[in-house]
């Protein structure tokens, strides 16, 4: 800023919109307080959200609609769902996510870009397999579809997963990893903006899905600072890759002290 950079060119990335706005507001008072002839606003800074919303602003969305847990239990009124908190100690990062096997077992393979069966044994998921969760799919195509299934196993999950896939093409629907994915698409290449400063806060909870996102705006950035801690990663059974950080290449400083844990 004192050297004249247009803020709407620094990006800071971090994993709740709470933080983002925290971010945001600090920066702003201290800008103010060194700059005290300009006027600053949040419309200064626009790029200090998350990945999935600026995965969003730049069209990841492809014009559909948001699938939200409500939505899910059109496609099948089974769909549980849990409050997650995606920030420990974050009131206001609690999420309402769906709590559904198949599902967790499709986005942990989509997040760490891996097959269904690697994300099953990965991610712990082999309770797919019991004679409680196949009877559970078992009785969502004879429910809501009047039709009478007679495979098991991996078979069996990738028709439901075919299902969910259908239902979301017929309401023009999208859900969280759709979105991460979609803005990696070539049609999106020109719309990666490029930055003078990206702050990527919070690596430890990024996924390699989302890490193929953020390396194409590493790409177009001049300064980058990447931001983590491999101790603190709260969302690997969601499939995020806690040490991916480590392995970029970059100058490299350990803080000796940490704000955020007892003495």
């Amino acid at each position: 800023i004192g050297k004249g950079g247009q803020t709407d060119k620094i990006a800071f990335l971090t994993f709740t919109n709470n933080a983002a706005n925290v971010a945001r507001d600090r920066i702003i008072e201290v800008a103010q307080r060194e700059f005290p002839d300009r006027q600053f606003t949040l419309m200064d800074f626009p790029n200090f959200s998350t990945l999935h919303s600026l995965a969003t602003r730049i069209g990841g969305l492809l014009g559909k609609n948001v699938l939200d847990v409500e939505k899910l239990r059109q496609f099948d009124p089974d769909i549980k769902s849990e409050v997650v908190w995606m920030k420990l100690g974050d009131a206001s990062s609690a999420e309402d996510r769906p709590d559904h096997a198949p599902l967790a077992i499709q986005s942990f393979a989509r997040a760490r870009c891996i097959t269904l069966e690697q994300a099953i044994e990965q991610g712990g998921f082999t309770d797919i397999f019991s004679a409680r969760s196949i009877q559970a799919m078992k009785d969502y195509f004879k429910k809501h579809h009047g039709r009478v299934v007679t495979l098991t196993g991996i078979e069996l999950v990738n028709l439901y997963l075919s299902y969910y896939s259908s239902f979301k093409a017929q309401y023009r629907l999208a859900d969280f990893d759709d979105v991460i994915d979609n803005a990696q698409n070539e049609a999106f290449v020109n719309d990666i903006p490029s930055f003078d400063l990206l702050i990527v806060d919070e690596a430890q909870d990024l996924s390699d899905l989302q890490w193929k996102l953020v390396k194409r705006l590493m790409a177009k950035a001049t300064q980058i600072v990447i931001a983590g801690d491999d101790d603190q990663a709260i969302m690997v059974p969601f499939g995020a890759s806690p040490t991916a950080f480590l392995k970029l290449d970059g100058e490299t400083e350990v803080l000796k002290q940490s704000w955020r844990v007892p003495k």
